[in-house]
């Protein structure tokens, strides 16, 4: 009956020891995985801190092309009346010179018409 016992003993140590190895290996893939999962939760981080600080980064250029926009805009506003002005002005002294010419062709005309008499 000892024998019997022991050998019931030795088959359940046997499949106990069996059974903490397998547990074991469990334990050591889970700690892999647990390594992998923290060593991917840091590259997240990592890249969540990139994508915001490039999302920044945007913002600002965006923002400082809307102010280049704006005055360049307001340039062109200022220049554009500043040429209208140009025109105004243009146009009112080529009326004047028109008027003036006229006057002169009239004053000439004048001219010729009491050079014939006094001829």
């Amino acid at each position: 009956m000892e024998n019997k016992t022991f050998e019931l003993l030795e088959k359940m140590y046997t499949d106990f020891s069996q059974r903490f190895d397998k547990i074991e290996n469990e334990i050591d893939k889970l700690k892999t995985i647990e390594k992998k999962v923290n060593k991917n939760t840091l590259l997240l981080e990592k890249t969540n801190k990139d994508i915001q600080t490039i999302a920044e980064v945007q913002e600002n250029h965006i923002n400082q092309n809307i102010r280049q926009h704006n005055e360049i805009i307001n340039r062109l506003d200022s220049d554009i009346d500043i040429l209208k002005t140009a025109v105004s002005n243009i146009s009112k002294d080529l009326k004047f010179i028109e008027h003036k010419e006229f006057q002169n062709e009239k004053a000439i005309f004048n001219l010729k018409d009491d050079l014939k008499v006094i001829k």
